[in-house]
């Protein structure tokens, strides 16, 4: 996963009349492998085509809320380009596809995989865990465009650990205390709910899918977020340092009228949890950085910034993860 574009894009007609040409400025910085939105409600659920001067057609996939989507290949520092519409575009082999396997969804792209989901909790890899540590909803593994794992999964020593989650630590649920962060203490778990919604498409594929969290410290358990996520995974450019791009959004809502309270804690909601080529290895020590410039994983602990990045040596390859707050 890598930094996502946004790069100023001008409509060189009114989408409520007919759609010519998109006009895209790079503005301050050369750009390589832009994704690039526009609203087209006019075209909902079409894939298009955008043409550039050198015949190179690019697609463009809009949604089912009319939200238009393209990725960019370069465009240099103050240059802008001129993209003709094709409303016709040709049927391109060269898809993210997203399919069911078993319990997950897998995600590829030209026949490489991208990520998996973890839908339905996960079987238990190692018989000395504990049922206590099984769960579903979650991303993993992830892979680098390379093939090269940047993701864990049941962790020795950190059994809890999952991948990409989303677990709540310290929190105050009418006037209780439900830990979804440590699932060995037993006092609260997230399960996967449903599915909703699976596709795939030349610019991204992705799902969206329901998780509950549940404080199981009082008997029967009482439900207390309701969870929804929405993960686009994204065609990776043409590019020899091109990195997958991901979308995950997040939406908690309280599962009826009591609230649940986070006390301040030097964790947040998300966690990541990458190769275990990287515990304590002297040989391949993990990698840090944030958007403050600090690399140092003590000094960067429990603190905030905008992005922050981790990564290290996997089968002699620099590999990574960068995770972008938004906006």
């Amino acid at each position: 996963m890598i930094l996502r574009m946004l790069l100023g894009v001008l409509l060189a007609s009114n989408v409520a009349a007919e759609l010519v040409a998109v006009e895209v400025h790079a503005r301050d910085r050369n750009r390589t492998g832009a994704l690039c939105e526009l609203a087209l409600p006019a075209f909902k659920g079409r894939t298009l085509n955008l043409r550039m001067k050198d015949g190179t057609r690019l697609p463009l996939q809009v949604d089912a809320q009319g939200r238009a989507t393209f990725i960019l290949p370069r465009l240099a520092k103050g240059k802008s380009v001129v993209l003709e519409l094709e409303t016709e575009a040709a049927p391109t082999k060269r898809q993210v596809l997203v399919t069911r396997q078993g319990r997950k969804l897998r995600m590829a792209f030209d026949g490489n995989v991208i990520a998996e989901y973890q839908a339905e909790a996960a079987e238990l890899p190692r018989q000395e865990i504990k049922p206590v540590y099984r769960r579903g909803g979650y991303l993993h593994p992830v892979f680098t465009p390379k093939g090269k794992l940047v993701t864990d999964d049941f962790p020795l020593q950190h059994t809890h650990h999952h991948g990409i989650w989303f677990p709540w630590t310290k929190t105050v649920f009418e006037g209780r205390q439900p830990d979804f962060w440590n699932m060995g203490s037993g006092k609260a778990k997230v399960d996967f709910v449903k599915l909703d919604a699976t596709w795939s498409g030349p610019v991204h594929g992705g799902f969206r899918a329901r998780h509950r969290f549940e404080d199981l410290t009082v008997k029967p358990a009482k439900p207390v977020l309701e969870e929804t996520w929405e993960v686009r995974v994204y065609a990776a450019p043409d590019s020899p340092n091109a990195g997958w791009i991901f979308d995950l959004t997040s939406t908690q809502t309280c599962a009826g009228p009591s609230p649940l309270l986070l006390p301040q804690y030097r964790y947040g909601g998300l966690g990541v949890r990458g190769n275990r080529a990287w515990d304590h290895a002297a040989d391949n020590p993990t990698q840090y950085l944030t958007a403050n410039g600090v690399s140092d994983r003590v000094a960067a602990h429990a603190t905030r910034a905008r992005w922050w990045y981790i990564g290290g040596t996997v089968d002699g390859t620099q590999a990574g993860v960068a995770i972008l707050g938004h906006p």
